[in-house]
């Protein structure tokens, strides 16, 4: 039987840089400094001495810089977490490499997009990640539309997060594909347009924030397939006209 080592010392208040020598430690699985004082960044060989890592937990520091391209190499990673730190930079386009991911976390960051793209491109490249569960990448520099490849990605999506920052454009039409999606949070944005009727394919969905967009229009009536829905935020839009009375049918509002 191989070794293995889970290194996790999360909520404490450590300091400094991470020792790069934890970078050669080739049987770690785990990497967890969660919610600590650590600065620095994350080293451009990250991936070269940890060939079995499979989760990389560090949010909630002061790590910056730009994230390594090289983390698409980490072929047995499942989660990654970089949320709540101060990255910045372009969001890598190689993370489609990561097979087996099933949580992505960059929230609370700076990252950006590529600005001569008028979509958030990177997105598409996590239509390779078959696996992939959990999107969340709310609060960063983003400025971009969301591209219809969304429509494409993994049947697996539950959770789709890209809440607080400059997203432009409307809702693609594709996102009625993402059918096992069970939250999403778009709120805080620049979206346009009328609330897609195919919304109303998301039958599973049981939390929907799309407040704080210019949405115009009215609410449609497919929202109502929304049979397990708890939690609908449409505030601070631009939208008219009467409430669908079906709406009164959803009990778990």
């Amino acid at each position: 039987m191989t070794a293995s080592l889970v290194l996790h010392i999360g909520n404490n208040s450590l300091h400094d840089q991470i020792p790069e020598s934890i970078f050669n430690l080739s049987v770690l699985q785990l990497l967890g400094f969660v919610n600590n004082n650590i600065s620095g960044n994350l080293p451009s060989s990250i991936a070269n001495g940890l060939p079995d890592l499979e989760r990389i937990l560090i949010s909630g520091n002061r790590l910056s810089g730009e994230t390594p391209g090289c983390i698409s190499n980490f072929s047995k990673l499942i989660k990654l977490d970089l949320s709540g730190n101060s990255f910045s930079g372009r969001v890598p386009m190689n993370l489609g490499n990561l097979q087996n991911l099933h949580i992505l976390n960059f929230e609370k960051n700076q990252l950006t997009n590529d600005p001569s793209m008028l979509e958030l491109d990177f997105l598409i490249s996590l239509i390779n990640c078959k696996q992939l569960k959990v999107i969340r990448i709310g609060s960063n520099f983003f400025d971009g539309m969301l591209p219809s490849a969304l429509g494409n990605l993994s049947k697996s999506i539950e959770s789709f997060t890209v809440d607080s920052y400059c997203i432009k454009g409307i809702i693609p039409h594709e996102i009625g594909n993402v059918s096992n999606l069970i939250e999403s949070d778009i709120g805080g944005n620049e979206l346009t347009g009328t609330i897609r009727d195919t919304l109303g394919q998301l039958t599973k969905v049981q939390r929907l924030r799309l407040d704080d967009n210019k949405l115009q229009g009215s609410i449609h009536v497919n929202l109502c397939h929304f049979v397990n829905l708890y939690h609908l935020d449409l505030g601070n839009n631009h939208l008219s006209r009467q409430l669908p009375t079906c709406l009164e049918n959803l009990t778990s509002l």
